[in-house]
């Protein structure tokens, strides 16, 4: 079992240059982040809020 968070984290995604997926990644990140449900999951999954 993990303890508390000692320092937040930021992450990245990297696509070969030109990737197909690049668009697509984007557009479902920006679907979710505009939804309940990032908040919803950051909460259950980190404790706190977006």
């Amino acid at each position: 079992m993990v303890g508390k968070i000692f320092e937040p984290q930021d992450y990245g995604l990297a696509l070969p240059q030109g990737s197909p997926l690049r668009e697509k990644i984007n557009r479902a990140i920006l679907k979710l982040m505009e939804s309940d449900e990032f908040e919803r999951t950051v909460k259950n999954w980190l404790g706190g809020k977006a």
